[in-house]
């Protein structure tokens, strides 16, 4: 997970500084042996051309022979998307790039929302591609994880915060995603507690905050099968829910006992 701390991502953070090379700490990783490159949420803005063979970032991707998912925006009319896409280790763009479904309070007025949770069959198996705010919904990660996923991808932006609230919250919540799919995750935020957690929701790696890093970790890949949750989701909360109502209710008014 390539931690950026661009600062056209970090908005005023004052603590951003100047610019990283996001190219360079990528170099570092694969020079770590890191198999698997992911980058923040809209990492390359509108500076990616996927069609492209001569584009740069597919040229990194192929010097290094090692697999990217970046951040980009789309040029898609009148409102863009906010997506995420693989890169092959020969530099190719696998099919479908993903657009990012749940978008974040005022994000509607400049993009438009993808529909469709997005699994792409790689030389490491199935990748499901998320992006931010994606994984604070249990339907994306299931849905993924029903389709065979055996790890999640997710280029991330957490607004700054005073002392990194929202990063903290987001990054309490991957977990339970993890394990409720038994399926993997490396997240990549530009300014902030970039992850990487394996399918029982244990955190293998995590980035400090508000500052550059290359965040590297072994993790095990999911065995794409997901498990009861994935495939019934949940009803079995909604059942321990009813449960505990009804014995919550029997509590507070009992039956009484018929007069001798």
């Amino acid at each position: 997970a390539i931690q950026d701390l661009t600062p056209e991502e970090t908005g005023d953070l004052a603590l951003a500084g100047t610019a990283v090379d996001r190219v360079a700490l990528t170099r570092q990783a694969a020079a770590r042996g890191a198999k698997l490159i992911v980058w923040s949420e809209e990492s390359l803005a509108g500076e990616f051309t996927p069609t492209s063979p001569k584009d740069e970032t597919r040229v990194l991707a192929q010097h290094l022979q090692t697999a990217l998912v970046v951040g980009y925006s789309d040029d898609t009319r009148p409102k863009p998307f906010n997506c995420a896409a693989y890169l092959a280790p020969n530099g190719d763009v696998l099919l479908p790039v993903h657009h990012k479904i749940h978008l974040y309070l005022s994000e509607r007025e400049t993009n438009q929302p993808g529909h469709s949770p997005t699994v792409v069959e790689t030389p490491q198996g199935k990748i499901g591609l998320e992006i931010c705010f994606d994984s604070c919904y249990t339907n994306t990660t299931r849905q993924e994880a029903g389709q065979g996923a055996r790890l999640i991808a997710l280029p991330n932006y957490d607004p700054p915060a005073p002392r990194g609230v929202l990063h903290r919250l987001h990054g309490t919540m991957l977990p339970f995603r993890a394990v409720e799919n038994a399926v993997p995750f490396v997240r990549a935020d530009s300014n902030g507690l970039s992850q990487i957690v394996d399918a029982s929701g244990r955190i293998v790696g995590q980035s400090p905050l508000f500052t550059p890093d290359v965040l590297v970790g072994d993790v095990a890949l999911g065995n794409g099968r997901g498990t009861f949750f994935t495939r019934f989701g949940d009803w079995l909360a909604y059942v321990c829910l009813a449960f505990v109502c009804g014995s919550l209710l029997s509590r507070l008014w009992p039956q009484r006992k018929p007069d001798a």
